[in-house]
This record gives C-alpha cells, sequence and structure tokens, in this order.
C-alpha cells in the first residue's frame, strides 16, 4: 500500500541505516538516498534505491534530494568539533533539512535521536519515561548528547505546518554482528567478549531491526509531535547481554571488563599517537566511560501503545531473562 510513496534516508552507510532502508524496502517504500561521495559507492547500494550525492548541509542538494518525496528520516550523523556560539555540522545540517522537508510540503519528517539524552548519570530504580527532563550540567559537556537535544528542541520549535514530525529515542544498537562486545578474542577453546565498565549496570540494548520496524510502523500510521523511547522490555546486566549475544553467535563468551583508568590510559596514549602522526583523534573516551558505566532503565509504554510495536528481536536475545519491566 506505500508503493506509491517515497522516502528520503539520510545516513545510508551507517550501521542503522541499512536496517531502515531494508526496512522501508520491504513496506513497499520507494527509497532515495542522501550520501556523501566519500562515504559509500554507488555498488554498495541497491540497484532499486535512487541516490543524490552531496552534503547534509547543503541547501542546494537538499532541494534536490527532497524533490518528488513525501517522507523523510533523517539517520545521519557525523563527528563534528564544536566552535562556541556556533550550530554544529550536525545541528545545521538538521535544521536546514527540516526547514527544506517543510517548505517541499513534505508530509513526515523522522529524526533518529538517543536516550542519551536522558543523560549518563546512574539512576538506579527511576523508570525514564519520554515526559523525563533532558540532560543538563556535565552531560551536557559531551557533544553527541548534546547535539542530540538541541536537534530535537530546534526541530519542536519550528513552524512545522503540514510537515508531521516524529522523534524516535533509541537506546544503544546492535545486530548479530556488532554487539555488546566491543571485542571478541577467540584464544583456543576459549572465547571472550571485551568491553569497558564493571558489567554489572543495566543497558537498554536494542536490536537495529527494532528500531527501523519502529519507524516503519510510525510512517504509515503515526501521529504528529510523537516522541518514543526505543528500548528493551526487559533490563539485563552488561554482563549478562554479553553472554546472550554470544549464545545467539553459538559462542560461549566469557565476558572481561576492562576499567575506567585503563580506558582512560588507552585514550590518552592513542590520541597523543595520532597527534605525534598528523591524524585527529574522533574518539571521546570520557563519554565512553560514561556510557559504559551508566545504569538507568526507560519505560517503552508510548511506543507500545501508539503503534502496537514490541521488541520481537531483541527479546528473542534475553527472553529467559526475569528482569521484565512492561
Amino acid at each position: 500500500m506505500n508503493g506509491n510513496a517515497k522516502v528520503l534516508l539520510t545516513g545510508y552507510s551507517g550501521f542503522l541505516g541499512r536496517y531502515l532502508a531494508k526496512a522501508l524496502t520491504k513496506e513497499g517504500f520507494c527509497l532515495r538516498v542522501l550520501l556523501h561521495r566519500h562515504s559509500i559507492t554507488r555498488r554498495e547500494v541497491g540497484k532499486d534505491v535512487e541516490v543524490v550525492w552531496g552534503s547534509i548541509d547543503n541547501s542546494n542538494v537538499i532541494r534536490n534530494a527532497l524533490s518528488g518525496v513525501d517522507y523523510v528520516v533523517h539517520s545521519a550523523w557525523a563527528f563534528s568539533s564544536p566552535i562556541e556560539g556556533r550550530p554544529t555540522l550536525n545541528e545545521r545540517a538538521a535544521s536546514i533539512l527540516f526547514a527544506e522537508s517543510i517548505r517541499s510540503n513534505i508530509k513526515k519528517f523522522t529524526f533518529i535521536s538517543s536516550v542519551a539524552v536522558y543523560g549518563m548519570s546512574v539512576k538506579g530504580n527511576l523508570l525514564i519515561d519520554e515526559s523525563s527532563p533532558l540532560a543538563k550540567g556535565k552531560d551536557l559537556s559531551f557533544i553527541y548528547p548534546s547535539e542530540k537535544i538541541n536537534i530535537e528542541k530546534d526541530l519542536l520549535e519550528f513552524d512545522r505546518k503540514e510537515t508531521t514530525l516524529a522523534i524516535f529515542r533509541p537506546g544503544p544498537v546492535f545486530d548479530e554482528y556488532k554487539g555488546p562486545a566491543k571485542k571478541v578474542l577467540n584464544l583456543g577453546r576459549w572465547n571472550f567478549g571485551i568491553a569497558f565498565g564493571n558489567g554489572r549496570n543495566r543497558m537498554a540494548y536494542i536490536h537495529a531491526k527494532d528500531v527501523a520496524d519502529a519507524v516503519t510502523r510510525w510512517l504509515i500510521d503515526g501521529k504528529d509531535g510523537s516522541i518514543f523511547n526505543v528500548v528493551p522490555s526487559k533490563y539485563v546486566s552488561s554482563r549478562e547481554w554479553i553472554r546472550a549475544w554470544g549464545e545467539r553467535k553459538n559462542l560461549s563468551l566469557k565476558p572481561i571488563f576492562i576499567p575506567g583508568i585503563a580506558i582512560r590510559f588507552a585514550g590518552f596514549g592513542l590520541k597523543t599517537l595520532k597527534k605525534i602522526l598528523g591524524k585527529q583523534s574522533n574518539a571521546d573516551v570520557k563519554y565512553a566511560i560514561r556510557c559504559a558505566k551508566r545504569d538507568m532503565t526507560y519505560s517503552n509504554r508510548a511506543l507500545k501503545k501508539s503503534l502496537n510495536w514490541r521488541d520481537e528481536v531483541t527479546s528473542e536475545y534475553i527472553k529467559n531473562s526475569k528482569n521484565t519491566l512492561f
């Protein structure tokens, strides 16, 4: 039934972008992607997918990309260095894309945000829903949550006219290949899953297929101003997640967690080496540590109630867990 509806997708070359593309085409949407020539080649894009080449913050490129489009899914994200008093690349790009979408009478606009907007603090048993306060103070010193919050506020303050808006806040996204273990180390008959932190904190890992399913459901039957946490219905520790992820790969993984002090030391060494070699370091070690240590639980009730969504793929990984929230 979506055969005549065309979607512009940004971020196709990214991890989540590929899953969004598959879900959209499976539902019958015609797909157009906006790509930077340095990120991907035409051969890596499906034959039935239209491609517009250019920068995400170029108004002329955006206008061309939006021609004949019904919906926009904005998933693109790039490393950007903040300059005090100026919007970052991601903030500028999102603002231009949304403004041009409204001008082009786009029916629906979807922005992929993150649960990082709630901050990195340890919240204990506090259940966070979409009305919970956003991050402030020290958490805003990290560029990723700061950018996401600024973009969300900017989009919500726009005069949207006839363009319907939705904001999705997924937890850390994983799949069969990219998971809670940062590295899988095989030593003979032993398999180790390497990660950061202490392993005791609960994490809101969500499979990329479940995120893509939520977005396509909203494009088909969503309402304006929707904000959704895209998170699991069960919460288990980082340690349990590594074991469960390994089991789905037919691996018996022994979790090994690297403490924060070691990560800081390694990050400093890497940054120094790149500086000597004249290369830019994009790693935010402090942010990686805070992410690894956070212990927060989020509600997905709004998404379930509004779109009849279920975290079906994610739940298969942790179906034996008893830590059900909803």
